[in-house]
């Protein structure tokens, strides 16, 4: 296990498979920001697990592209290299018009019902008296619910108005065309996920096992045909679990465990389970590393109350059920655990 920085999380992304797979649809924002996500998480595992070779270029190039175009909810950056010039001019219309406005109410003082211009639908109208005579040279879209003002624009504001509207439109455009392209990108990008996801899989179970190892203080027992477990801790208990230690010689094919109730009978045998299971999938278990493991052909067990009001089952025969099933199933190489056999 790296002592370095763990890789970055990765965001779900089989939806976007099976959207991309039923349409031919842009993606979202937020769907095309995942996509980025993951291709940047990905890149980070392969450093993480030193194997930068495999990183392919034109992932790292789509990925930057794509989280430096999009902010968390999958709107393009007002920022963006691509809309600056577009911001400039818009900002060089809203300052001309709001010049041309100041002028004009400074020129009709008399006029004005109010100091300041107002904002319409995203216009910059003139509040005017009613009986103003500079309203002939404008053009009126409103009035108060009085009647006493009315929303003037003169003519040389309408212009500019309309070139702030156009030039809005223009940023809302290059936005739509970003999020168009970066989503064609995407979509050509989806067959190599699914097999980047395939790796991922399988690296995550590696690395989480090799994780709750190393917190665990995990240890690897050795390989023989007895089972010996020596200091053996319940893996899901924590730091109150009570070891036990277990030994089974080779030519014992069967224990009993007996003894009061709440005395670990049942804990006990699922410490066994899991550590064994444990073994045979991950090679640590949560015990001493002198504890020594078989490798089973199987694990079965019958634990817990089966009862069944749907399938009018009781305790008995649910366990009955259970163990001609597992009886019918096991072979010498089986690991069988029965709890409370026949009770009910």
């Amino acid at each position: 296990l790296s002592e370095g920085d763990a890789p970055d999380p990765f965001p779900p992304v089989r939806d976007i498979f099976s959207y991309v797979s039923r349409t031919h649809a842009d993606l979202s924002g937020a769907d095309i920001r995942r996509v980025g996500l993951f291709l940047a998480s990905y890149i980070s595992m392969l450093c993480y697990i030193g194997e930068e070779e495999d990183i392919h270029s034109e992932d790292k190039v789509l990925s930057d592209d794509i989280l430096s175009s999009l902010d968390t909810d999958g709107a393009v950056y007002e920022d963006h290299p691509r809309l600056r010039p577009l911001q400039r001019e818009l900002e060089r219309v809203r300052s001309e018009r709001m010049r041309s406005a100041a002028s004009f109410m400074h020129d009709n003082r008399d006029s004005i019902q109010q100091s300041e211009p107002l904002y319409r639908n995203e216009r910059i109208v003139i509040p005017l008296r009613n009986d103003s005579k500079v309203v002939d040279n404008c053009y009126v879209s409103g009035s108060s619910s009085s009647g006493s003002t009315l929303f003037a624009e003169p003519f040389e504001l309408v212009s500019l108005n309309n070139e702030a509207v156009i030039a809005r439109e223009r940023i809302q455009a290059e936005k739509a065309r970003i999020l168009h392209e970066l989503s064609d990108r995407a979509r050509n990008a989806i067959p190599f996920m699914k097999k980047m996801l395939e790796r991922v899989i399988v690296f995550d179970f590696h690395h989480s096992f090799a994780v709750w190892a190393k917190r665990r203080k995990a240890h690897h027992p050795q390989r023989g045909e007895e089972l010996s477990l020596l200091n053996a801790v319940h893996p899901l208990i924590g730091k109150d679990a009570v070891p036990i230690t277990v030994r089974l010689d080779k030519g014992i094919k069967a224990v009993v465990f007996s003894g009061a109730n709440a005395g670990g009978k049942t804990v006990t045998m699922k410490t066994i389970a899991l550590s064994v299971a444990l073994n045979q999938i991950s090679g640590y278990i949560t015990a001493s590393e002198l504890s020594v493991l078989p490798v089973f052909s199987s694990i079965y067990s019958d634990i817990g109350d089966g009862q069944s009001i749907q399938d009018a089952a009781s305790t008995f025969s649910s366990h009955m059920k259970n163990i001609a099933s597992i009886a019918s199933r096991c072979d010498g190489s089986s690991l069988v655990i029965l709890d409370e056999l026949g009770s009910g």
